[in-house]
Formats: structure tokens, sequence, C-alpha cells
């Protein structure tokens, strides 16, 4: 009873009935007493008209046998008749204690007074303009007392979600409305601050993302204009030294180009382009990514090896080729010498599964959460000596979303990694299985030569 109270609705809905109901009720008791009071008035009419034909009769010259035949007829109300001033007749009596109406009519000099103790006075029109102007004042009292109490239900946590929302605007992410009003305004005050939360959290996300950008950049760049400054100004003086300043520079300048195609591809996904579907051969991507990668991967010492199923799939060929080449080269960087990478295509009810698993150094419970952030790292030392910019996972996550899809991870610290891309059918598609659904396997080992 006490949450049906407290919305607002219901609130509005109480008051107006509330205010109805007196209005009805005074509205009813209003013409029931108009009513009652137009009855008087008629009985009035009638007791006056009797008064004049009795008037008229006596002065026409009936006698007492008529007066007490009248009297018979007005019951118990008094009847008195002057002649010229002086009382001709009368008759019946009226307690004095009951109100009495009177009426009185002249006709030639004969005066009839009907003193009548089953009538009352008619209220007079003045009056019952005053009782309706009460009535109305009232109801309309009533109605500003319902207004001024929403008023004041909706007033104070209004001003709470305005003030809010102008510190939100302002950059103040930490403003929240709270817990306040009806029903109704904290459903908008949790949704307001679900909201801020959720700025907030993307602002510190933002600013750490930016710093560590920079923190990225700095690096490089601090060791090509070390190198530079030193090749400038002599200090590198030996062949081997220049040869070594060289090669540190190159590979630092390589590192920043990375990491700004990481970034304008990550700002890309952002900005959201348009799905570019075409029928795709699974089979054939399969075969691209170990064409792709057979180089790296016979660098490393890894074998890598694909089991693509006879799939053809309705989709963005270049957003998944993005995904498999960043959980690829992840995986590739992460494997030591002599360990395996598969990568396997399939169906999994209407989604299209393509699963990289490897036999890495896995990621611990405690970063699995946050292995997708931009720039975050496990092993900074180990990411950055092998030339990672720290935004694959990143991008691969933004890819699989553009995509309509997610990313799967299966981890175990010591043991491995398997990430799977999940990829739903294209609206509108038929996306099928076609063929023999018969894998086979295609494998790169350590030396770069493939096994079927």
């Amino acid at each position: 009873m006490a949450k049906l109270v407290g919305s607002l609705r219901i609130r509005v809905l109480l008051a107006v009935a509330g205010t109805l109901l007196l209005g009805s009720a005074l509205a009813y008791a209003s013409v029931l007493w108009v009513a009652q009071d137009a009855e008087r008035r008629g009985d009035a009419k009638e007791t006056l008209t009797t008064a004049r034909r009795i008037a008229g009769e006596v002065s026409a010259g009936a006698g007492d046998r008529r007066l007490r035949i009248w009297q018979q007829v007005l019951s118990d109300a008094e009847l008195l008749v002057f002649r010229d001033g002086s009382r001709v007749f009368v008759g019946g009596k009226v307690p004095p204690t009951a109100p009495v109406f009177t009426a009185t009519s002249l006709v030639h000099g004969v005066r009839v007074v009907i003193h009548d103790g089953d009538l009352e006075e008619p209220t007079p029109y003045v009056h019952i303009a005053v009782l309706v102007a009460a009535l109305l004042g009232m109801v309309t009292g009533a109605a500003s007392l319902v207004g001024v109490l929403v008023s004041r239900s909706v007033r104070s946590p209004l001003d709470s979600a305005i003030g809010a929302a102008h510190r939100v605007a302002s950059g103040d992410f930490s403003a929240r409305v709270g817990d306040v009003g009806t029903a109704e305004f904290r459903q908008l005050a949790r949704a307001f601050d679900g909201m801020a939360s959720r700025l907030e959290k993307a602002d510190h996300e933002q600013r750490r993302f930016l710093a560590d950008v920079a923190h990225e950049i700095a690096t490089p760049l601090n060791v090509v204009t070390g190198f530079a400054q030193a090749l400038c100004d002599g200090s590198v003086q030996t062949s081997e030294q220049r040869l070594e300043a060289s090669k540190a520079i190159t590979t630092q300048s390589e590192r920043l180009n990375l990491l700004l195609k990481d970034l304008r591809l990550l700002n890309r996904l952002d900005l959201a382009t348009p799905l570019r579907t075409e029928r795709i051969d699974v089979t054939d991507l399969c075969h691209a990514l170990t064409a792709r990668f057979r180089m790296a991967a016979s660098t490393a010492g890894v074998t890598l090896r694909t089991h693509p199923s006879r799939i053809k799939w309705l989709s963005d060929r270049r957003l998944i080729e993005t995904v498999l080449d960043n959980l690829t080269a992840n995986a590739i960087r992460y494997t030591p010498r002599g360990g395996g990478i598969d990568v396997r295509a399939f169906r999994r009810h209407e989604d299209l599964v393509i699963s990289v698993r490897d036999s890495g150094i896995g990621i611990a419970k405690q970063h699995q959460d946050r292995i997708f952030d931009r720039l975050y790292r496990t092993d900074d030392a180990r990411d950055r000596t092998s030339g990672g910019s720290g935004l694959g996972l990143a991008i691969a996550q933004r890819s699989a979303a553009a995509l309509g899809g997610f990313i799967e991870l299966d981890s175990e610290l010591g043991k491995g990694s398997e990430f799977r891309l999940v990829v739903p059918p294209h609206a509108g598609s038929a996306a099928r299985k076609e063929a023999d659904p018969t894998e086979f396997a295609v494998s790169t080992t350590g030396d770069g030569r493939e096994t079927s």
C-alpha cells in the first residue's frame, strides 16, 4: 500500500478522486437544498393564492359559513380576516414555538392573513447566491490544495534532477540525483544516476586511455630523439654504434607507426562504419589467415593449424579478418617456442564461431575482465618488447561488436587461452553450411612448411 501511495500517478488520482467526491457531495447537498427551497416557494405561492381568493370572496359578501369551510381546508393553519381594520373572523391556531409562514392579501378593504405552521419562509435569493459561492470556493480551495500538494511532491525531486543535470552538463560526472520523490521520480533518478555513472566511467577510461597513449608515444619518441641527437652531435662515432642507433630509430619508428595505425583503426570502428556484407567462404578465410601469419609463426617457432569447416557466411569479411588477425597475432606473441595455435570454424546454433586457441602462458582470472580494455597489459615488459601496440584486443572486440557479435574467452594461467569470435547471421540472410561438413586441417609448422 505504501508503495502505491508513493506513486505520483496514484497520488494525483487519489487527490482528484477526493476533490470530485467532495464536489459531488456538496453539489448534491446544494441541489437538494435548492429543490426543497423551490418546494417551499411553491407552497408559499399556493397559500398566498388561497389568501387572495378568500379576500375576494369576503369582499363579495361571503359570510362566516364560507370562512369556516376555508378553515377546514386550511387544516392546522390559522386564518384571520379583517374588514376596514376590524377583525371579523378568527379560525385555527398555530403552536407558538413552531416556525410560521404568513401569507397576507388585501382586496377592496378586506385583509386576509394565513399563519401556516407546516410551511417555512423561503430562503432569500441572496442567501442562495452566497451559498453557491461558498460551495464553489470550497471546491476551488480543495483543488488548489491538491495542486499545492502535488507541486510540492514534484518540485523537490525535479529541482534535484535539474541541478544534477546542470552539473553533468558542465562536466561534473559525479553528480547524482539520489533516491528521492515518488516512485516515478525514483525510476527517473535511478536511470539518470546510471547514465551519470557510465559517463563518469567513460570519462575516467578516456582520461586513462589518453594518458596511456601519451606514455606509449613518449617511450619510442624519447628513444628516437636520443639516438637522433647522438647522431647529430657526434656522440656516436663507430660504425657499430651508428648501426645500433639506426636500428633503434627504425624499430621505434615502426612501433610508432603501428600505434598510430591501430589508433586510426580503433577510431574508425568507434565511428560505426556501415557493414560491407559479402558471401564469405570460411575455408578461404582460414587459408588466407594461414598465409598472412606463416612467416610470423615460423619465426616464433610456433605451429599454426587451421581447421575450417565448409561454411559459407554472409557478413563483413574485412571486420572478421581484423578480429582474427589480432587474435592470432596475440596468440603468437604469447605462445612460447614449440607451442601450437589452432584456428577452428564451426556452427553453433544459428551463429558462426571461429576459435583461436593457443598453448601459451594464459591469462590470470583477475585480468580477464579487463583484457579487452585499450592499452591494458598483463605483462608490460613482454608486450612492449614483442612490438604490440596494446590495442589489438580492443580492436578485436570493437570489430566483433560492429559485426553484431561478440568474443568469448576461456583461459587458464600456464595452460593457454581460447578466444572465440561469435558472428550472428546477417539480417535477412540465409547463412548456411554447405557441401561436405567434414573438417580438414592445414598446419604451418615452425619451419614454415604446410601439412594437410
